[in-house]
């Protein structure tokens, strides 16, 4: 693959990338099923019961994103019940969220994207969730979105793996963050990388179901049935 400068510098080259990657996905997974369309229609109830359960967080969050779908996005850290069992995560996992549960339960989560002014240097930036003195030596343990951005509302999305970087999304329109999440998702299964502990019982549980690629744990499937009764 390309470095993120190559692909940012041409727009058939991110293109080409983002392509191979929901190819490959396709080619791994047959039967997928659309999850940014699926998650689109379930926006407006993700945000009404976000506003009913969590009025607080749901009034952070609004003041911070004025688009619905980064909104719902960022909401469903907070909804979903996370489980940091024996069964589901290391004992470095643990530690690792224990290390840098500021960063991690931020609005955004560390763990969901990480934001930075436009203009930085994206290429050699640094994760939030990495080491200050350790920085040089060792790359993130997880692979992140990075949105370089002035105002929430446009910018670039980068994928960031170890310490390459790659260019996957120009902020356009109010599906770019959900396109750039897809692409994020794909990755790890055309690179066999490993999700977030974090967020691997929670969001990423929730959007494989939206896939069609798994049956959701018992706590998303509880969430999902709330949102389908509401009135």
């Amino acid at each position: 693959m390309a470095s993120s400068n190559r692909i940012s510098e041409n727009d058939e080259s991110e293109e080409t990338l983002t392509n191979q990657i929901s190819e490959e996905f396709s080619r791994i997974q047959k039967l997928h099923d659309d999850a940014v369309l699926k998650f689109k229609r379930s926006v407006p109830f993700i945000l009404e019961y976000a506003l009913k359960a969590k009025p607080k967080i749901y009034e952070e969050v609004s003041n911070k994103f004025s688009n619905a779908n980064v909104r719902a996005l960022v909401l469903l850290t907070k909804l979903l019940t996370v489980t940091l069992s024996k069964n589901t995560t290391s004992p470095e996992e643990r530690e690792h969220i224990k290390n840098f549960k500021t960063s991690i339960e931020s609005i955004p989560s560390s763990a969901l994207f990480q934001v930075v002014p436009e203009g930085t240097d994206v290429e050699n930036h640094v994760s939030e969730e990495t080491h200050p003195v350790l920085s040089e030596q060792l790359a993130p343990i997880f692979p992140y979105l990075l949105w370089s951005t002035r105002d929430f509302r446009s910018g670039m999305i980068y994928l960031k793996i170890d310490k390459l970087c790659f260019l996957i999304e120009r902020v356009e329109n109010e599906d770019s963050i959900l396109r750039a999440f897809d692409i994020f998702i794909k990755a790890h299964h055309v690179f066999m990388l490993k999700y977030h502990p974090y967020l691997r019982t929670t969001l990423f549980d929730y959007f494989e179901s939206l896939y069609g690629i798994k049956t959701p744990l018992n706590s998303v499937a509880r969430f999902v049935t709330a949102l389908r009764n509401m009135n």
